[in-house]
């Protein structure tokens, strides 16, 4: 890296230091992951700093947090600590491994319907318990919901998403494997 970049480098870790920790932070509720995190985030931005646009600086770093966050979730071997005794519909769903392209595009043509979802919220809820591993009691902490009400909304979501993969003529999640 150039001399110069060094500079610009500092001068725009200084800037969005805070603001990128703080949002890790938030999703994360750690404050040493969300260290390190940030740690990487700042690594791939000094990595990438000459192919980054001028005043694009901003939007590359939230894109990186939000890359990184989601590496460390989906690394994260997280279980939902208020799950029912009968699992949902869906929650069988993403559990599920797809090994073949095609089922796999089944699982993602259902879940991308828009009709499944109702609002920009249970597309949010639905992300952070199946896709990012929430529990329901850490989603509603994020969206200012309650526990119930997150289970409740995630329910339906499930519905939906089956009635669509019924629709499509799977019955049920035997005829998915």
């Amino acid at each position: 890296m150039k001399k110069n970049n060094r500079k610009i480098f500092r001068k725009l870790y200084e800037q969005y230091y805070t603001y990128v920790l703080a949002a890790i932070y938030s999703r994360v509720n750690n404050q040493l992951t969300a260290e390190d995190i940030c740690q990487e985030v700042f690594v791939r931005f000094y990595d990438n700093l000459d192919k980054i646009e001028e005043g694009k600086h901003g939007g590359w770093l939230k894109t990186a947090l939000k890359f990184e966050i989601s590496n460390y979730l989906n690394k994260k071997s997280q279980k939902a600590d208020d799950l029912t005794e009968n699992e949902s519909d869906l929650e069988q769903i993403t559990a599920v491994k797809p090994q073949d392209a095609e089922l796999k595009m089944i699982l993602e043509e259902a879940v991308e319907n828009e009709k499944n979802f109702e609002s920009d919220t249970e597309k949010i809820i639905f992300n952070l318990i199946a896709i990012y591993g929430y529990s329901y009691h850490e989603a509603g902490r994020e969206l200012g919901l309650s526990k119930r009400q997150i289970g409740y909304k995630y329910n339906q979501i499930a519905k939906r998403i089956m009635e669509d993969l019924r629709h499509r003529g799977i019955g049920n999640i035997g005829d998915l494997l």
